[in-house]
């Protein structure tokens, strides 16, 4: 009987875990003005990253998702990290970002493991 309390707890707890919030999506609202130097910080920080070699599939645009990588868990596909609000990253605000980088929890809070997080992520 003991044994079978460890397992449902251990389960409610694993269904805790794996269920997380959602962070509501940006309003709509005008463009900003292009900062160049922003623009420059950002393109640097995904090239140390080598973000596209993951977020491009063959033949894709760049950073549109779709690369497919196998997993012992079966094969999992690269998310669209654009700019595009329908599609991509492009209405979530900075706080559903660094939770993503930094946690593994998508925007609308479904898990992002295996891929996410990556240790050198998780610090602030």
């Amino acid at each position: 009987m003991a044994t079978l309390a460890v397992i449902a707890a251990a389960a409610a707890g694993a269904g805790a875990y794996a269920w997380q919030p959602s962070i509501d999506a940006l309003p709509e609202r005008p463009v900003p003005a292009v900062n160049q130097a922003q623009l420059a910080q950002g393109a640097r920080i995904a090239a140390q990253g080598d973000c596209m070699v993951c977020h491009t599939s063959a033949h894709g645009k760049p950073y549109a998702g779709g690369l497919p990588l196998k997993t012992p868990f079966g094969t999992i596909y690269s998310t669209n990290i654009t700019p595009d609000t329908a599609t991509g990253i492009g209405s979530w605000s900075l706080a559903a970002f660094e939770r993503a980088m930094r946690s593994g929890v998508s925007r609308d809070g479904h898990l992002l493991y295996p891929a996410f997080p990556y240790a050198h992520f998780t610090r602030g």
